[in-house]
């Protein structure tokens, strides 16, 4: 816990005195929750566009060499939800570190506005740019495409920099739910393990959990 919690306090004390006052989505400080086998949860409190988002910072026992951004903690999958959190502490057995939006992802999606709201994960891809040592060859991303209240378009984080190392599309127009079908079994995420793995050959390899699925209230 100790060197995880030290290794986060490096990257984050001296980058809020540049960036608190002018930017809100990077002025988060983590909060400690536990730690497990020098893999270390932490919460966090976004602001994206003045609200307020919870999320949480999963920090492995050594410097990260790869970046996981997590557009939801949760994916509610006809009447069942499914958990990201699990598989976040998985890969940082193999040196990811992530970061998991505190929110759900309902699919299939109903409604005539069915535009994922991106401004709590532009807010949360801000914050890992100004504290996590993230470049476009180590990202990834783990969610749909969104809109925001300033961009309109369908887009991903790494659109911003006009390319990315790698996207794990769920849901959205991304095919009937097949997507959501593969995230949601323990062959879907060993195969995004082992894809990072080649990807970035620092990482890994690791074996993920089977994941784990609790009945909800219909929402719908």
């Amino acid at each position: 816990m100790k060197h995880a919690a030290g290794f986060v306090l490096a990257l984050i004390v001296l980058p809020l005195c540049a960036f608190a006052v002018d930017n809100p989505c990077v002025s988060a400080v983590p909060a400690f929750v536990n730690s497990q086998d020098g893999i270390a949860v932490f919460r966090l409190k976004l602001a994206p566009e003045g609200r307020v988002q919870r999320a949480y910072l999963v920090i492995p026992s050594k410097t990260p060499v790869a970046e996981i951004l997590f557009a939801d903690n949760f994916i509610t999958y006809f009447g069942k939800d499914t958990g990201f959190l699990d598989l976040a502490i998985d890969l940082a057995k193999g040196g990811a570190a992530s970061v998991l939006l505190n929110q759900t992802y309902i699919w299939p999606i109903e409604g005539p506005d069915s535009s994922p709201d991106g401004d709590p994960i532009e807010c949360a891809w801000q914050w890992m740019k100004a504290h996590l040592p993230i470049d476009q060859r180590t990202f990834w991303y783990v969610g749909p495409r969104y809109t925001t209240s300033s961009n309109k378009q369908l887009q991903t984080p790494g659109d911003l920099w006009g390319s990315y190392s790698s996207w794990v599309p769920i849901g959205f127009e991304e095919g009937a739910g097949g997507p959501v079908d593969h995230m949601n079994t323990q062959g879907g995420r060993q195969a995004m393990a082992d894809t990072l793995h080649q990807h970035v050959p620092t990482f890994g390899p690791v074996t993920v959990r089977r994941p784990t699925t609790v009945a909800v209230e219909d929402e719908y």
